[in-house]
């Protein structure tokens, strides 16, 4: 998934708690700042990242042990080794392998292999299916190769009902990536979470992908 130097900015705002991101505030949508721009502040750690040339090969599937990010509305267990960007305390994060974030020639880049969470607000909140179609509305249209794949299908996540979508696009390794894109129903607006992983290691990402999306418990 692509994002660029300036909005970088925009990407810092978008670590505040989630508020009132409807289409009359005036702000910009946080889906379309995730996809526009990394999360993280600007940390050494986020330096170092950024400045990684583009990896010859995509990282390793985790296979060893998994820890636990708490974030200010929720937690969540990730595998040990995996970078966080944009805060434990911020409703946005971006959480990464190294080399999971990939540098292009041009300078610009993506993360292409790792999840990206956050709060989006539907104009219809209580509409599961239609604010989850509008949040891919909003992300395709700064993505616009991105495209559901697979319909969507109903799932329960901590008591909270949720759907998955399959998403396909262009990956920053070359070739395609797979995705999916979870949403779950919260006070607070639409919870979503993106697992990205090229399409020949996304099988391999499935169980870590499985076991983050199972372990959330929302404050």
């Amino acid at each position: 998934m692509k994002y660029s130097r300036s909005a970088e900015k925009e990407a810092e705002m978008a670590a505040i708690p989630a508020g009132d991101y409807t289409y009359a505030s005036g702000r910009f949508p946080s889906a379309k700042r995730l996809v526009a721009g990394l999360p993280p502040p600007r940390t050494p750690a986020h330096q170092e990242v950024a400045a990684a040339a583009a990896p010859s090969s995509t990282p390793s599937a985790p296979t060893g042990a998994f820890q636990r990010i708490n974030g200010s509305t929720f937690s969540m267990e990730y595998p040990s080794g995996w970078k966080t960007y944009g805060g434990q305390s911020s409703n946005m994060l971006t959480l990464a392998p190294e080399n999971g974030i990939v540098r292009s020639q041009g300078g610009s880049g993506g993360i292409g292999y790792g999840a990206v969470l956050s709060y989006y607000r539907p104009r219809h909140n209580n509409d599961l299916l239609n604010g989850t179609w509008e949040l891919l509305q909003q992300l395709q249209e700064v993505n616009p190769n991105l495209r559901a794949a697979v319909q969507p299908r109903n799932v329960t996540i901590a008591g909270t009902s949720g759907m998955v979508v399959g998403l396909t696009g262009p990956s920053p390794y070359g070739g395609t990536e797979r995705n999916l894109l979870l949403t779950l129903a919260r006070p607070q607006g639409l919870f979503y979470m993106i697992f990205i992983a090229p399409e020949n290691q996304h099988n391999k990402l499935q169980p870590a992908f499985e076991r983050m999306a199972n372990s959330i418990r929302f404050r």
